[in-house]
């Protein structure tokens, strides 16, 4: 059988393409930006822009932009939420930059490294346009300068990893790096040498970005619900309200069915076009026991980096009568998680993850209950009636929440503060 690519490298009459291809259970080891380099010829470039496209994880766009720098070549990043790509040439205007979107930390050794940290409301309130794409390229090359190894983190769009890691090379620093929580250590996305994953995670990264790693684990609190009931944009607004009593991170456990926020984008911008559908479709993958383990060992590494974890979970198999709520193989994700919040449209489904939980002995980490109604309408949480540790809410349409995250307060008060105290267990219990 012939070994599968991750990415695909063509000439176009405007330049060079390169296409990320889907990986095996929806994950690339990083490991093969060593053993398959990603390099572009300066004379494939010459007079040329590299345009990259496709599935990919930041590491991955990251090394893309970076091979069009050291190409000497213009970027142009497409991504299914932009249509007809960024253009991130050399030499962009990085005053129009915000501060409130990236922050530049330098090791408390003093040492030329340097971490360009998008901040946790960068997929939400970055503008996609040139003037951003190429500002942010011009800001990387500046900052760059000087630099041995530049280190790329935060929650950011994939194609700003592009043009960081593009500036980062036009700024001639030795090395770019990708590092995230969910890989563990960092990744060379980048170097004249060597290329992949590294070992450990660098003490000097981890104290600059405030990762204890503490021996006491973080809490994995696990949102569970059937499709479509909303459960996915309530764990974004749920990591939102917990992150102000610290640092917390939303894990999308539903590899073969993700809500990328590319989709939701899409999805807020035309709500009547059937392409974000299609294209979300169009990546979904057969789960496997490699990925159900996967998930799990993701979700146990990131207790180490976060007081809370929140965890999207898969909605199970619901094309078969009656559902299974928790397929055989996927009790491994399930068993990671601390304390449910289950999102339910009806009773019915509230009974049949009980039960399903109760087969794996698990349904007394139960800790709220939440009844959805009227996604369409605005957003509103409040104490079920007569139902003591039960919700109702509204407004939990995809097509809205990411103006939500970038508009709303993240402060939790009111109902989301009482809500948020009776997940994280200083109130209240399993019900």
């Amino acid at each position: 059988m012939e070994k599968p690519h991750w990415f695909r490298i063509a000439a176009a009459d405007d330049g060079i393409v390169v296409e990320f291809a889907p990986g095996p259970h929806q994950h690339w080891d990083p490991e093969v930006l060593g053993t398959e380099r990603l390099d572009v010829s300066p004379d494939m470039a010459l007079g040329k822009g590299l345009r990259v496209g496709g599935r990919g994880s930041s590491w991955m766009y990251a090394a893309a932009g970076a091979a069009a720098a050291a190409a000497g070549a213009d970027l142009i990043v497409e991504a299914p939420q932009i249509r007809g790509g960024l253009q991130a040439p050399r030499g962009g205007d990085c005053s129009i930059i915000k501060g409130d979107w990236l922050d530049q930390i330098r090791p408390a050794d003093g040492s030329a490294r340097l971490i360009l940290h998008f901040r946790p409301t960068g997929p939400e309130s970055i503008p996609e346009s040139n003037a951003v794409a190429g500002g942010l390229r011009a800001l990387a090359a500046h900052a760059s300068r000087g630099m041995q190894d530049v280190v790329l983190t935060g929650r950011g769009p994939t194609w700003g990893y592009a043009v960081l890691a593009a500036g980062a090379v036009d700024g001639a620093a030795e090395r770019v790096l990708v590092f995230s929580p969910v890989d563990h250590v960092p990744i060379v996305c980048w170097s004249h040498s060597e290329r992949g994953s590294l070992r450990e995670p660098h003490a000097w990264l981890l104290d600059a970005l405030g990762y204890g790693r503490a021996a006491r684990p973080g809490l994995t609190v696990g949102v569970i619900g059937d499709p479509n009931s909303g459960k996915s944009v309530f764990s974004m607004l749920l990591e939102r309200k917990l992150a102000t009593a610290g640092r917390s991170f939303r894990y999308d456990c539903d590899r073969a069915s993700p809500t990328p926020y590319w989709f939701l984008r899409m999805q807020a911008a035309a709500t009547d076009d059937p392409s974000p559908r299609e294209l979300r479709a169009a990546v979904k993958q057969t789960w496997s026991p490699e990925m159900e383990r996967s998930i799990a060992a993701t979700l146990h590494r990131l207790r180490t980096y976060y007081p809370v974890t929140i965890a999207d979970l898969p909605g199970g198999n619901h094309k078969i009568t009656p559902p299974n709520r928790i397929p055989p193989g996927r009790e491994v994700i399930m068993r990671e998680i601390d304390r449910f919040v289950l999102v339910a449209r009806d009773e019915r489904a509230v009974a049949g993850w009980r039960e399903s939980l109760a087969v794996h002995g698990l349904v007394s980490r139960i800790v709220a209950i939440v009844e959805t109604t009227d996604p369409q309408g605005s957003l509103t949480l409040a104490p079920h009636p007569g139902r003591a540790g039960e919700w109702r809410i509204t407004g939990l349409d995809r097509g809205k929440v990411l103006p939500l995250l970038a508009t709303t307060s993240p402060a939790a008060t009111g109902p989301w503060r009482l809500l948020a105290e009776q997940v994280r267990g200083v109130a209240g219990g399993a019900i």
